[in-house]
């Protein structure tokens, strides 16, 4: 009969041994795709004793890469190695979003990653791509007839023919509240970021603000950097006018392929109070209710350009920074530096 003891022992040796070495495991979603989907492929790295993981590579012919994530490391757990002694045990994941060229059986090979001094290999992927099969409207397609932005209350101007920031600006203020999409660019690259913010403005009557519909953002991968839980207001001039202005959220965009693609809307609903002045002596007050969509945008995609394009050049756009930073400079012989490269 083996004892409960050696059966415990057993599985944390078994377990131990299983952790002792670092460890690559990669997956794809979704798998298959369309050919006007996006790809994620993530490959996770589980390591001990504190190894450095740097950034995996791999070669993916029939995709263009347009865009990644920061890697995000689990928190550390403590196991035990080979030889019983306790570790600390970390899983590391880089995620890259793909997008396909064409539609077949397309590979992703070559998919390596150095831990410490070591490098880690996986093996090849096959994603399946299918064609887009969805129906091209007709070239006479009527356009969609333009909503009343606010059938309860009137559009109102500003007073002021001339704003600072006009481009960040509403051209016009409904006179109950208005929802507005700020975008930090509308001509980009294939896979260039783009920051939109949503904010809504209104003249100190607005009660309670919900939101009905987030936008989706269908063309581009979407990263979400700050949404509001409380939608507080602060005080804002535009031009002459003092108005309120509240935070609604705020995503960067990475369009995944060339063309005019619209971004989507966000929908809001309010409660504000309206004024029925039948006459100067006796005035009401009531609560109404109104809806907006923040502004039709369009962004305008360009291909990556050919010419000048390195040999291994694997998709980033934008503008990079490279800081290498040690803790010391001048240190006695044997005595460890840390160097921390951002």
């Amino acid at each position: 009969m083996i004892k409960i003891g050696s059966l415990l022992a057993f599985f944390l040796f078994s377990l131990a041994h299983a952790e002792d070495t670092p460890k690559v495991n990669v997956v794809t979603t979704p798998n298959p795709l369309s050919e006007n989907d996006s790809l994620q492929l993530r490959i996770e790295v589980i390591t001990v004793q504190n190894q450095p993981v740097f950034q995996p590579t791999f070669d993916a012919p029939d995709f263009t890469q347009v865009g990644s994530s920061p890697n995000y490391s689990g928190r550390p757990m403590v196991v035990l190695d080979s030889s019983g002694k306790q570790v600390m045990s970390k899983s590391t994941a880089f995620t890259f979003v793909l997008m396909p060229k064409k539609a077949g059986a397309l590979p992703i090979r070559d998919i390596q990653v150095k831990v410490g001094n070591q490098t880690l290999k996986s093996e090849n992927l096959t994603v399946k791509v299918l064609p887009d099969n969805s129906p091209v409207p007709p070239a006479n397609f009527p356009e969609p007839e333009e909503e009343d932005p606010n059938p309860a209350a009137p559009n109102y101007a500003l007073s002021s023919p001339t704003r600072p920031n006009a481009n960040n600006l509403p051209s016009r203020f409904n006179s109950d509240f208005t929802v507005f999409a700020n975008l930090s660019k509308q001509k980009v690259y294939v896979g260039e970021a783009i920051l939109v913010e949503y904010f809504m403005y209104d003249y100190g009557d607005v009660r309670t603000v919900e939101v009905q519909k987030w936008p989706t953002f269908n063309g581009f991968w979407k990263e979400d950097m700050e949404l509001a839980t409380r939608f507080e207001p602060e005080e804002v001039y535009v031009g002459r006018e003092l108005m309120r202005r509240f935070f609604i959220g705020r995503f960067a965009l990475y369009p995944l392929k060339p063309g005019k693609i619209p971004v989507d809307k966000l929908v809001v609903r309010g409660k504000y109070v309206s004024s029925n002045a039948t006459n100067p002596f006796f005035q009401s007050f009531d609560l109404r209710t109104g809806q907006h969509a923040s502004q039709d945008v369009t962004v305008e995609v360009l291909p990556l350009p050919e010419a000048g394009r390195p040999a291994n050049y694997s998709g980033a756009v934008g503008n990079f920074q490279l800081k290498l930073e040690a803790d010391k400079t001048k240190v006695p012989q044997n005595t460890p530096v840390t160097f921390s490269l951002t």
